[in-house]
């Protein structure tokens, strides 16, 4: 029954988007996406659907990933002024200043909360470093060196084909990058080297534990590789960091697939976490309640976003009057 029920329901979409095209292999496409706004689409020749107004296709194989996010492309479009551009080297997406190139919805997705949700989005009056843990493809380290304020930016990405794609995206913005210093290691309590599981389509849902626990493993057979990756000690990388830039302010965003907690931790116990002023985290599966707790006893105020949620959300956190010389 409910085979018959998805059937129906494709069909049914399909004589939706007949009003976009008639060509059946088209048509065929389109009816796996569900609820797409054909108003971002046009059909641009014979066997073709573009993004209306530019050339980049997205009903071949390795482009329909922008049919699987076509929210986050109307995101990008009306909200932050994006552009999407078919090159020789790919699909390139300028947006504010800074160029990336996209290769799956992953990375679609992250720009879109980037660029247009502005999920990074903080107002510091002074000049001050990021520390981007989880540099990932370098979205957020390019996002924050385009402003005037920020000094420099230090990325920690362990997964060495993920690091290889972020040093793409930045030798795409050679005004941005020299701000930017990158380094091959993820950040844990302590110094380490571990073999994971990794995905290259899910570059963004690797980290200390391997894959995320929500990522559906049924659909990666042949895909999954192990990695062996190395981990810096937190407390040493930002000791150093802190020690290079005196006088300016720390902000970190962690967004490392349930390191943060040890992270965490780790900069309190030693002291450290004194010396960052400010702090984005993605926390991941083990709930927002212990680090809210710790932060809370180390001065912090901070803003919760669905603390409940079963996987994973947004916490920021601020110190209203941190020491001198390291805070706002």
């Amino acid at each position: 029954m409910s085979n018959m029920m998805a059937l129906a329901y494709r069909l049914f979409r399909i004589l939706q988007y007949v009003r976009l095209t008639k060509r059946p292999g088209l048509l065929r496409v389109l009816s796996r996406h569900p609820r797409l706004n054909l108003t971002l689409l046009e059909q641009s020749g014979p066997q073709e659907i573009r993004i209306k107004g530019t050339n980049v296709t997205v009903n071949r194989p390795d482009r329909e990933f922008f049919l699987q996010g076509l929210d986050c492309v109307e995101k990008l479009l009306k909200q932050a002024g994006a552009k999407f551009e078919e090159t020789q080297e790919g699909v390139l997406l300028r947006v504010q200043g800074v160029v990336l190139r996209l290769e799956n919805w992953e990375e679609l997705f992250i720009a879109a909360e980037v660029f247009a949700e502005g999920i990074y989005n903080i107002q510091v009056g002074r000049p001050f470093v990021l520390i981007d843990v989880g540099m990932n493809v370098g979205t957020t380290s390019l996002y924050f060196s385009n402003r005037p304020a920020c000094e420099a930016v230090y990325g920690f990405e362990p997964f060495p084909k993920t690091l290889a794609k972020g040093r793409v995206n930045l030798s795409l913005n050679p005004s941005l990058a020299p701000k930017i210093t990158v380094t091959p290691e993820g950040l844990a309590a302590t110094a380490s080297t571990a073999e994971l599981d990794y995905v290259d389509e899910f570059r963004g849902s690797v980290g200390i534990h391997g894959l995320a626990s929500y990522v559906d493993r049924s659909r990666l057979a042949g895909k999954l590789e192990k990695v062996r990756v190395k981990f810096a000690s937190c407390v040493e990388a930002v000791s150093g960091i802190a020690e290079a830039h005196p006088g300016t302010s720390l902000i970190c965003k962690v967004d490392c697939e349930g390191a943060e907690y040890e992270i965490l931790q780790a900069l309190a116990a030693s002291g450290v976490l004194s010396r960052i002023c400010c702090f984005m985290i993605e926390w991941h599966v083990k709930g927002a309640a212990d680090l809210e707790r710790l932060l809370a006893q180390n001065g912090f105020s901070f803003l919760s976003l669905s603390p409940n949620a079963p996987t994973h959300s947004m916490l920021y956190a601020w110190r209203e009057s941190p020491p001198n010389p390291y805070g706002l």
